[in-house]
């Protein structure tokens, strides 16, 4: 039986397929130690199919939840003499450029743990404490010109950890950690994955413990799944392991339905993350440009753009006096008000309450459940008090604060969808909206009106969706590698060499060659520039007459992919920046029919039941298993054949 888990802020999400047979359940979050809830997770499944987990895949936010609230190790930094200020210098880039008050990113480095090393590789003298480090990392600033130099640095911070009686720090070397150019991020990268190191391993480990015989494979950033001891030796490729794993459940949903653009809302408790996803271009789009917490990663990771506002997002009004939403979050405990577990601030899901999008209606219809997942039942009666308070406040009824809540949530996620379309050159009207997560359905509607969209899927399995997604990938590895050159000069040795490397890995998994999927990517810049441009190209270019032959086509895609995303073009030349490879195995094929109970149970507010290719109009809300679905007036609901929910216009 295959298990995947999805943690979030609020719910741990747990899906499991034996071949013919899908549960999914929901355990409220334990933020002091995640791998409980996923430990009861995978018991509660096992106790509904009856079998025991095999596989267990985690899409975990462990490392995310690290960066954001700086709870990570205590890390030392080891680079040139010279270049001790890296970090704190950066790009010197605005965050926003007409802010007045701009505070910079927390550092995950002290500046007293940063040590420099010389030409002779010896340490420059400084204060820094080796005894009380969690973690070195070790970047020198020209280390791809001279590796070997790195690794006698590394070893020499072994020595200086072992003479302190630090017998436990890791020392993470940037060559291991990203083989690239920009020593800015290349130092950022590095270090953040030292910073995260520590949490990420004790809950893998802690969940692979637990689990005892079953097999842990971990999701990482840029979708797919590696082993526990993979993840373990480079943490910082899971900093979007939850996120990526909604974009590749929507991505799969896309490819079957034959949609070409799509845009991916996952509204869950405690955030709204959104993608773009392109079938014919490969599915979700990625990039090696990532912002985690304000740090740089520069691994490969799809790129899912992320805000605070979720069904737990605290409903509060500012300092100007206007309604907001997010992007705190009431989080699992105590929750919503409406919970009844001690919640005292108005949360969006109050507001759904209020209007009677989630519970039983205003006139007592008790047709449809006002029980949540794990347990959770819905208390109009509490909901109601908390955003009265704000109600009062403002001087209108608590029914337009909540409506007004809503719209607020609307307006953010519908923000944020521009920002992974409009400004990428995509127009959202040509673009179907996957709406899913716990709050996906509840928004899909109204945020697709305010972009102009006229297609919105919910699928059936909506509020696990992000669980699905990382049920379904497949084994994964993406190798990258460093290569400045203007002309075609040694891309197919790079290419060639880092094909064989990735095919290893996943024999060593025992995925069969004939199953193995590879995807070719160059990163190209204009000359001297600093903006890059992913271009996959075939495999064919393992060939060097075939690199010099596709060369003019390729500067072609270039400029056009460049202009397209930029909005300019330079006459420079192009120069490649990098080579990746991805290898992959087999997607696993799950039926969302197959779900224990049969095929999903669906009740619109009106009672009526909502089978295949039958309609409702709006006003309606229509609740399944797996998620709530608000339909509004002037939309139409209909449930297709694979149990996914669509809504379009009436009118």
């Amino acid at each position: 039986m295959h298990v995947a888990i999805d943690t979030g802020g609020t719910f741990t999400d747990a899906i499991a397929w034996d071949g013919g047979r899908l549960a999914a359940v929901k355990v409220a979050s334990s933020r002091a130690d995640p791998a409980r809830s996923v430990l009861e997770a995978v018991r509660r499944l096992e106790a509904v199919l009856g079998r025991a987990a095999t596989t267990v895949t985690l899409g975990t936010t462990v490392a995310t939840n690290a960066l954001l609230e700086r709870r990570g190790s205590r890390v030392g930094l080891v680079t040139s003499r010279g270049f001790e200020d890296v970090l704190r210098i950066g790009r010197q880039e605005r965050p926003s450029l007409y802010a007045l008050d701009v505070h910079p990113v927390v550092s995950l480095v002290d500046e007293r743990d940063v040590c420099g090393v010389d030409a002779a590789g010896s340490l420059v003298p400084t204060g820094l404490d080796w005894a009380d480090l969690g973690a070195v990392a070790v970047c020198l600033v020209r280390a791809l010109d001279a590796p070997e130099r790195e690794g006698r640095a590394a070893d020499v911070v072994r020595r200086a950890l072992a003479a302190a009686g630090n017998r436990d720090a890791r020392v993470v070397e940037s060559l291991r950690v990203l083989p690239e150019m920009g020593e800015h991020e290349r130092m950022a990268t590095t270090v953040a994955d030292a910073y995260v190191g520590p949490a990420v391993r004790s809950f893998v480990q802690g969940v692979a413990v637990g689990l005892g015989r079953s097999a842990v494979r971990v999701h990482v950033s840029a979708g797919g799944s590696v082993p526990a001891v993979a993840a373990c030796e480079r943490p910082v490729l899971t900093v979007l392991s939850g996120p990526a794993g909604g974009a590749s459940g929507a991505s799969a949903l896309s490819e079957r339905k034959s949609i070409g653009t799509a845009l991916a809302m996952d509204v869950g408790g405690t955030s709204t993350d959104v993608a773009l996803v392109r079938a014919r271009e490969g599915g979700v789009a990625w990039t090696t440009e990532g912002v985690v917490a304000g740090v740089p990663i520069a691994v490969a990771m799809v790129e899912v753009h992320t805000i605070g506002a979720g069904g737990g997002s605290i409903v509060r009004i500012d300092e100007a006096g206007a309604l907001r939403v997010g992007p705190e979050s009431a989080g699992a405990f105590p929750g919503p008000a409406a919970y009844g577990r001690g919640g005292a601030r108005a949360t969006l899901t109050d507001a759904h309450v209020v209007l009677g999008h989630l519970g039983a209606a205003d006139d007592g219809d008790e047709r449809r459940s006002a029980t949540l997942a794990d347990g959770v039942s819905l208390d109009r009666d509490l909901a109601v008090a908390v955003v009265r308070a704000l109600a009062e406040r403002l001087g209108v009824s608590v029914e337009q604060v909540a409506a007004r809540a809503c719209e607020a949530a609307d307006f953010a996620m519908a923000r944020a969808l521009r920002r992974v379309s409009v400004e990428r050159g995509i127009d959202p009207r040509d673009a179907c909206l996957v709406a899913f997560g716990g709050a996906g359905g509840l928004h899909g509607a109204t945020v697709a009106a305010l972009l102009g969209i006229r297609r919105v899927i919910v699928p059936a399995l909506a509020g696990v969706l992000s669980a699905a997604g990382i049920l379904a990938a497949p084994a994964s590895r993406l190798l990258g590698r460093a290569v400045v050159t203007q002309g075609p000069d040694a891309i197919a040795d790079v290419l060639t060499e880092l094909v064989r490397d990735a095919r290893r890995m996943l024999d060593d998994e025992g995925v069969p060659s004939a199953q193995q999927r590879i995807e070719r990517v160059i990163e190209a810049r204009y000359r001297s520039q600093t903006a890059v441009v992913a271009l996959p190209v075939a495999a064919a270019w393992e060939s060097s007459e075939a690199v010099a032959r596709d060369w003019p086509s390729a500067v072609e895609r270039f400029r056009d992919a460049h202009a397209r995303r930029y909005g300019f073009e330079l006459d420079r030349d192009m120069e490649i920046v990098a080579v990746r490879v991805r290898a992959s195995g087999p997607a696993l094929r799950i039926d969302a029919r197959a779900a224990t109970g049969g095929a999903p149970s669906t009740t619109s507010m009106r009672g009526a039941a909502l089978s295949a290719r039958e309609g409702v109009a709006g006003p309606d809300v229509i609740a399944d298993p797996f998620g709530t679905t608000f339909v509004p007036d002037g939309w139409m609901a209909r449930r297709d054949l694979d149990g996914d929910l669509e809504l379009t216009p009436s009118r």
